[in-house]
């Protein structure tokens, strides 16, 4: 099972908080009073340790992602077909100049 639900939710979450301390930061910037500092120093702190454990939490989360291999004959025709397309290209090709080649790479479907 993947892992990605999970560690969407995570960066969702620090992308909030990183948003949380850009406003508190500017927010700091615009008080000259030193006792009104104080608590938004702290805040900002503690918003900054919250991401740090995301953050920490999102990389075990990565470790410990398993990986997705493709196997069997499906996976062998597209690794198949991937390593045909350059040959083949180039044979059709090959008396044709670089421009008349730009042209067809262009008409070629992508999706």
């Amino acid at each position: 099972m993947s892992n990605s639900k999970e560690l969407n939710d995570i960066e969702k979450e620090i992308g909030r908080l990183n948003n949380k301390l850009n406003d508190l930061q500017n927010k700091i910037k615009t008080i000259d009073n030193v006792d009104q500092r104080r608590p938004i120093n702290r805040r900002i702190s503690q918003v900054q340790s919250e991401v740090k454990g995301l953050n920490s939490r999102r990389n075990q989360l990565l470790e410990s992602n398993q990986k997705i291999f493709i196997y069997g004959a499906n996976a062998n025709n597209y690794i198949f077909a991937l390593n045909r397309l350059p040959n083949n290209f180039q044979k059709l090709n090959k008396d044709s100049n670089a421009f008349a080649k730009n042209g067809v790479l262009t008409h070629i479907p992508t999706s």
